[in-house]
């Protein structure tokens, strides 16, 4: 359980996890200042509308979660963090990414998922040492083909998109594991897909494919639905 921002405040040396509660959003400029150690940083739930600037000061932070909010957008100087490997930002009302974040080299797990984002920029496969990346409930049509540079990529959620194709490149995910597709607009998938032999999940439910494209699909992963 993290600190709150006072009980951080009485003992900045030593703080890691600051959990920042409703009303205390003000406090963070000053506290930026004094909290050179801080790793992580949690704003949930507080109906935040924005990303304080203070933020980009804590340089030191490995994780950020700032899910269930309602911001529309994330702060440009998001590459700042040049340490972050931790993002969350799920739940909130974005409807577009900025090009700092692909300026997050060390970034491991990244949740978008519950946006409103329309579209993800090729940049994304500059995001080298990702393992994770949830990207459901959004309104993507597709996904860029530099995701098959994602080579250390194990877990990829996108259902409940509106995505009628993927690129091939995603049978060049060689750390696959979970790979959800379900509630899209897919009828068929890359041939590449089933060379993924680390594939252990995939689901398919709630999109257009015939049950033989549903089933050649399937048949080199032991959980799919």
């Amino acid at each position: 359980m993290g600190w709150t921002l006072d009980d951080a405040l009485l003992d900045p040396g030593n703080a890691k996890l600051v959990s920042l509660r409703y009303g205390e959003l003000k406090k963070l400029e000053v506290a930026a200042e004094v909290l050179p150690g801080l790793e992580e940083l949690e704003i949930i739930a507080i109906g935040m509308r924005k990303l304080p600037d203070a933020v980009a000061r804590l340089r030191g932070l490995v994780r950020l979660d700032v899910s269930d909010n309602v911001m529309t957008e994330l702060p440009g100087w998001l590459g700042k963090l040049e340490h972050l490997r931790e993002l969350s930002a799920a739940s909130n009302r974005i409807e577009e990414l900025p090009t700092g974040l692909y300026d997050l080299r060390k970034l491991k797990e990244l949740d978008l998922a519950d946006n409103e984002l329309e579209s993800i920029d090729a940049k994304l496969g500059q995001l080298g040492q990702l393992e994770h990346l949830a990207l459901s409930g959004n309104h993507l049509r597709a996904i860029p083909s530099s995701i098959g540079r994602l080579a250390h990529l194990v877990r990829l959620y996108l259902n409940q998109n509106q995505i009628d194709a993927l690129p091939r490149e995603v049978g060049e995910l060689g750390a696959l594991e979970e790979l959800l597709l379900a509630d899209n607009r897919l009828t068929t998938l890359p041939r590449e897909l089933p060379g993924v032999g680390t594939l252990e999940w995939l689901t398919l439910r709630g999109n257009p494919m015939s049950p033989g494209e549903r089933s050649a699909s399937t048949r080199p992963c032991p959980n799919a639905a």
